[in-house]
């Protein structure tokens, strides 16, 4: 027979923990959605500096400003999974 109650002391560690745990990957995501926007950013700044004589270069600059920053931390998040999990990424066979 199993005991389906809990410790209302162990529950609420567990609530506190993981509470805790969310805060922390919201910070930590806040923090990397700045650092990646502000090297987007730059890195915009430096391309239209440098092809201004391009017409069309202001829409798609403005589509990589918006949606650059939130690719790197997908992509950051990913890397953090893959080294943390100790395993190699799967191929897709």
């Amino acid at each position: 027979m199993l005991d389906t109650e809990t410790n209302p002391r162990v529950e609420n560690r567990a609530v506190r923990k993981l509470v805790l745990y969310i805060l922390g990957v919201v910070l930590i995501s806040a923090a990397m959605l700045a650092v990646n926007t502000g090297m987007i950013f730059a890195l915009s700044q430096g391309v239209t500096t440098l092809l201004p004589e391009w017409t069309g270069i202001r829409q798609p600059i403005q589509m990589l400003i918006f949606l650059g920053p939130v690719l790197l931390l997908y992509l950051e998040w990913y890397l953090w999974d893959v080294i943390t999990s100790g395993r190699a990424p799967s191929r897709g066979n």
